[in-house]
């Protein structure tokens, strides 16, 4: 895949020293700066990172905190952060079933049961295609 570059400009109100702010990438400290003000005023942070496939991308303060993530797609590929994951959400999704189906009314279990089956067969299918 090719490799892109993506500027983010964002807009965020300083009420108390944010520290270190840094992008996150898939869950990953990327790359940052120190920003010291607290002037509750909004300050421009720019930052550049390099996307070499799909991923999300926010801004963290660490280790607290993090904007809403943007979405950035790369060669009309979805984005698959890894393997491991994607298989802690087959586990959640697991654990959820057995903790929960015994409260589902008995008349609605079985198609309870396909739903939660179809959600654990996506996310296999997505470990399948991600990266180790």
């Amino acid at each position: 895949l090719a490799r892109h570059r993506v500027t983010r400009t964002i807009k965020c109100p300083a009420m108390r020293p944010l520290g270190a702010a840094a992008s996150a990438r898939r869950g990953g400290a990327r790359n940052g700066s120190s920003y010291e003000s607290a002037d509750d005023r909004v300050h421009k942070l720019r930052f550049r990172v390099k996307i070499q496939r799909s991923s999300w991308v926010a801004l963290r303060q660490f280790p607290e905190l993090h904007t809403n993530p943007v979405n950035v797609i790369v060669a009309r590929e979805p984005i698959r952060a890894s393997r491991k994951s994607a298989r802690w959400c087959v586990a959640a999704i697991e654990r959820l079933w057995r903790a929960r189906a015994h409260r589902i009314a008995k008349r609605e279990r079985e198609e309870a049961q396909r739903t939660y089956d179809r959600a654990i067969e996506a996310y296999r299918r997505i470990a399948a295609e991600s990266p180790e």
